[in-house]
């Protein structure tokens, strides 16, 4: 087999995704590896053809980058996908900052967060591969294209704007922080994300609020309404990193689907998951409710790629992956590299 159609193999095989359940936590040995076995085992036995060595030699000198989408608006997300790299010899960077890498589609792939705060316009996203003296780099361009965002005035009474204090939100910050600095290497949900609770949408994502005509930041997702004691679900299969009664979330759930996706469950009225557990997609977590900063029952809910709030209509009865088997799909429909620009 040539390197690649090796390359394309492993892409259907760590892509497949089980028709129910979630994705298993444990690492055996997968069919990819025991497929990358054979291929040695046949290299070993078998003098390497030209076409071959030439592929080979190629896949070295090129860096095969692409995007997908590469078009999207302040709040969204897009995948970044190196073509047969090693995610230990790469770095990928969007506006400074240096995105979280893993190994899919047998190559590198990241998930980019765009910040609701990211002005239009058109952005590098930089990539690098290889050993540091001889790394190589490509770039390609995303285009963030604008978005209006809703303005919300709020009247609250001064208790509860207290339950805002900018030192609550000091004690609140290591735990989420806390939740979201590791994620599983591989995607643990599967099949489409599913709404947690059925209510009426009060507050939408990304709404510039005032509080008391004070302008308080973004709303970082969305604020579903519905009455006490609610079962609230998990939106996909995934693992709790966070179970803990915060201050101004209130009493507040946070769950890690891999590759830096994560959802966050705030103001319930009880958490009945603890961190550490697995959970099944559509399994009950908590109750809705009040708690934390809140003018009346319902659930917050956030997305997030690291610890960048993005908009949940983007994932809600949508899989992600289908976005990075597209990105991978570039290069299944190509010939030969493309050059370094």
């Amino acid at each position: 087999m040539s390197f690649r159609g090796s390359l394309i193999l492993s892409m259907v095989l760590l892509l497949a995704v089980p028709a129910g359940g979630c994705m298993e936590f444990a690492d055996p040995v997968s069919e990819e590896e025991e497929v990358q076995e054979e291929t040695e085992e046949e290299s070993e036995s078998a003098p390497t053809e030209p076409d071959e060595l030439e592929e080979r030699e190629e896949a070295e000198v090129f860096l095969r980058m692409s995007l997908e989408p590469a078009e999207v608006h302040p709040g969204e997300t897009f995948w970044v996908y190196l073509d047969g790299v090693d995610p230990a010899e790469a770095e990928i960077d969007f506006l400074d900052e240096r995105q979280l890498t893993h190994a899919v589609n047998g190559g590198t792939v990241a998930l980019v967060g765009v910040g609701y705060h990211v002005e239009p316009g058109t952005y590098d996203v930089r990539a690098r591969a290889g050993p540091t003296e001889d790394a190589i780099e490509t770039v390609r361009k995303v285009e963030v294209v604008d978005r209006e965002f809703e303005v919300q005035h709020l009247q609250v009474t001064e208790e509860q704007e207290s339950q805002r204090d900018a030192s609550l939100w000091e004690e609140d910050r290591p735990h989420m922080i806390r939740s979201r600095a590791e994620t599983a290497p591989r995607p643990l949900w599967t099949d489409d994300f599913v709404w947690p609770v059925e209510g009426r949408i009060t507050t939408e994502f990304g709404v510039i609020r005032y509080i008391n005509e004070r302008e308080s930041g973004r709303h970082s997702g969305l604020d579903i309404a519905a009455p006490t004691g609610t079962p609230v679900l998990a939106a996909n299969c995934g693992r709790v990193t966070l179970s803990e009664d915060l201050n101004v979330p209130g009493k507040t759930v946070v769950i890690d689907h891999g590759l830096n996706l994560f959802t966050v469950y705030y103001h319930l009225d009880e958490r009945i998951v603890e961190e550490g557990e697995k959970v099944e997609r559509g399994e009950v977590i908590g109750e809705v409710g009040s708690t934390g900063f809140s003018t009346g029952p319902h659930l917050h809910l956030t997305f997030s790629a690291g610890d960048i709030p993005v908009n949940p209509w983007s994932y809600l009865d949508a899989d992600p992956l289908e976005d990075l088997r597209e990105a991978g799909r570039h290069w299944d429909a190509r010939r030969g590299p493309v050059p370094v620009p």
